[in-house]
């Protein structure tokens, strides 16, 4: 890649140029003093000044078109090349770039469901509170008592485990309240932020933590990545549910 400009790299061109005609030039002007000085000294020598060298080398002006022709059609083979093309993209087409990408990753959504226990020892509110409070945006909610013929079809991975029927039975056991929260790692933050599974290894802090003591009351169900939480959204919610919308605080929770 070239690092001067066009015109500072012709006039590099120009001076190597007079530097190679400079010993034909003196030979013409000066005779065969100055081939002594050329060939047995290392005296300085000073070229003559432009005007002199058109005067004395006719042929030079031409040597320096045909050489600009060259240079220019260089430059027109590198600069026109997919590499340089690529190399000379606008800082501002990458920024955009990426502030595009960043957009999409803060838009990353999960799906939180707040079991009927949680619903019936009135954590409803503390529970969005947790994940208002971490800076996740609340995009879709429902309070639903949802059918077995749903929750067979949420917890089919499930199906031949031996707890699966009774799983079943009590999730269809009263109201549960289905979420979509949206962010930047909303899946795995998520996941952190309810604690394991059994509440008993749940580490303080934790919403399982601190709000549960045993697995079968563990109030809480998150997906546990992007395309299980994609599946489930889709399930419980219609597209039209999933809000989409800019909360006035968004630039003081991301950078920009």
């Amino acid at each position: 890649m070239y690092k001067h400009s066009a015109g500072g790299i012709m006039a590099e061109l120009n001076l190597g140029l007079l530097a190679q005609t400079t010993q034909d030039l003196h030979l013409s002007s000066r005779g065969p003093e100055r081939v002594h000085h050329l060939e047995g000294t290392s005296k300085q020598l000073i070229p003559p000044r432009g005007d002199t060298l058109l005067c004395l080398c006719p042929n030079l002006h031409l040597r320096l078109r045909c050489t600009y022709a060259e240079f220019s059609l260089s430059l027109s083979h590198t600069y026109s090349s997919p590499m340089a093309s690529l190399a000379l993209t606008d800082s501002s087409q990458l920024t955009s770039d990426s502030q595009h990408l960043a957009m999409a990753a803060n838009r990353e959504r999960t799906f939180i469901m707040v079991k009927p226990d949680g619903v019936q020892r009135g954590l409803v509110g503390k529970i969005i509170k947790r994940f208002e409070s971490k800076g996740f945006k609340l995009v879709a909610l429902k309070f639903t008592w949802p059918s077995e013929e749903l929750l067979k079809k949420h917890y089919a991975d499930l199906s031949a485990r031996p707890f699966f029927n009774g799983l079943v039975k009590y999730m269809s056991s009263g109201p549960v309240v289905p979420m979509v929260w949206e962010g930047l790692n909303v899946v795995k933050t998520g996941r952190v932020m309810l604690g394991a599974t059994d509440p008993k290894d749940s580490a303080p802090g934790t919403i399982r933590g601190d709000l549960c003591i045993q697995v079968g009351r563990n109030i809480l169900h998150g997906s546990d990545s992007v395309e299980s939480a994609k599946k489930e959204i889709d399930l419980w919610f219609s597209e039209k549910e999933v809000v989409s919308w800019q909360p006035a605080v968004e630039s003081w929770v991301y950078e920009d």
